[in-house]
C-alpha cells in the first residue's frame, strides 16, 4: 500500500457519445474494457469543466497546472515536507479528475487522483488521493461534486474492486457521507494524521 497519499487511453471526445477505458488487469489475467459516456469524462457542471484523464494525455501546461494546485494544498498550506511528484502519476492504471475553469483547461481548481493499489490483504483496489480544491474555490460544493463524479467514473470504469483512501483524520466525517468507513487505526504521516478508508457499497 502507497501511504501518504492523501486520497486506448480516454482523452479529450467531446463528439462521440461513448468512450472505452482499459481496465487494470489482475496477476494472468487479460485487460479488459468497459464503455462510459463520455458526458462522464468531460463535461460541464457548476460552472466547472470536468474531465478525466492521464497525466500524458495533458499537455506541459496542464501538467504544471497539476503540480501548481497540489503544491499549493499539500505542501505550502499544510506546511508539510513532502515530496508532491511521484512515478505513480504516469502509470497506465492512473487517471486523474480535473476540475478546470474553462474548457480550454487554463485554470485548474480541483484534482483528485485514482490509481490500482494492493492493500495489506492482497486486495487489489483502487485507490482516492490528493484530493484537493483551490482555496478560493472552497464552499462552492465543488469539493462534493469532485467526489461525486470520481467515485461515479471508479463505480463505473472498475466495479469489481473497492475504493480506499487515507484522509486526514479531521475530514473522516466529510468522506463518511460518501460511504467510506474506517478500516485502520489512523498513522501519522509529514506532520499530519491519516485515517485509512475503504468506501461500503
Amino acid at each position: 500500500m502507497k501511504q501518504g497519499d492523501r486520497e486506448t487511453t480516454p482523452g479529450p471526445d467531446l463528439l462521440g457519445n461513448i468512450r472505452a477505458i482499459p481496465q487494470p488487469a489482475g496477476p494472468g489475467k487479460q485487460t479488459s474494457s468497459c464503455v462510459l459516456p463520455s458526458s462522464l469524462l468531460h463535461s460541464w457542471a457548476m460552472s466547472y469543466y470536468f474531465a478525466v484523464q492521464q497525466l500524458t494525455d495533458l499537455t506541459p501546461t496542464e501538467v504544471h497546472e497539476v503540480y501548481k494546485l497540489r503544491v499549493s494544498v499539500f505542501v505550502n498550506e499544510q506546511n508539510t515536507a513532502y515530496q508532491e511528484v511521484d512515478d505513480t502519476d504516469i502509470l497506465p492504471t492512473t487517471y486523474h479528475m480535473l476540475a478546470w475553469t474553462d474548457e480550454e483547461h487554463k485554470q485548474l481548481v480541483g484534482n483528485i487522483r485514482i490509481y490500482e493499489d494492493i492493500i495489506d490483504n492482497d486486495e487489489h483496489v483502487m485507490r482516492l488521493g490528493r484530493v484537493c480544491v483551490a482555496e478560493s474555490e472552497r464552499g462552492t460544493g465543488l469539493a462534493k461534486e469532485l467526489m461525486r463524479r470520481t467515485i461515479e467514473f471508479a463505480d463505473q470504469t472498475f466495479p469489481d474492486k473497492s475504493l480506499v483512501l487515507d484522509a486526514r483524520t479531521p475530514l473522516v466525517g466529510w468522506y463518511e457521507k460518501f460511504g467510506f468507513r474506517t478500516i485502520a487505526e489512523p498513522y501519522p504521516f509529514a506532520d499530519i494524521t491519516l485515517t485509512p478508508m475503504k468506501k461500503i457499497h
